[in-house]
């Protein structure tokens, strides 16, 4: 267990600092692109023998994007976790430099995204590499929609509009 309490009247609080520097001690160099920065892992025992066989469930991770200097840090964030029924970690979640990707290798994941009173405000079906707005259940188009759409700034529609119970259809 690794425990951090602060006490004081300050906003300050407890912190793990994990560091990463190539060379020695005594020289050290700057971190190389591709270099691990550090690493949370969770991990679980999956057997009986003495001393257990922990193996990595998740972790989050940091990894330099760049070969950093006193003027460039690019760096990015790491989420993994292992499906039910595998032993396999998959990335689900990657922040770097100017996005951030969800399912970054393709797999048939599904993102919801709740809102306020719509638990369904965002529904990514990646079987059917669809969105559906305000849609529950599987989405079968490209972009479903279930409540009304505002298309601002004079936008222009250049594909067939269709309901989804199929009465009523335009062309713009």
């Amino acid at each position: 267990t690794v425990r951090g309490v602060y006490f004081g009247n300050i906003t300050d609080g407890c912190t793990m600092d994990l560091r990463k520097s190539r060379g020695t001690e005594a020289s050290p160099l700057p971190v190389n692109s591709g270099d691990r920065l550090g690493r949370v892992s969770f991990r679980g025992n999956a057997d009986t023998t003495a001393g257990g066989t922990f193996s990595n469930s998740a972790y989050m991770q940091c990894i330099a994007e760049e070969t950093f200097s006193p003027t460039a840090r690019g760096s990015r964030l790491e989420f993994r976790t292992t499906t039910a029924g595998t032993t396999s970690l998959v990335e689900r979640m990657r922040i770097q430099t100017g996005s951030i990707v969800l399912n970054e290798t393709g797999a048939d994941y599904d993102f919801r995204v709740e809102g306020d009173t719509d638990q369904n405000l965002i529904n990514v079906d990646a079987s059917n590499d669809a969105v559906g707005i305000g849609i529950s259940g599987a989405v079968t188009e490209k972009l479903e929609v279930n409540g009304n759409v505002l298309v601002a700034n004079h936008a222009v529609i250049t594909q067939t509009l269709r309901a989804r119970d199929g009465v009523g259809s335009a062309q713009h």
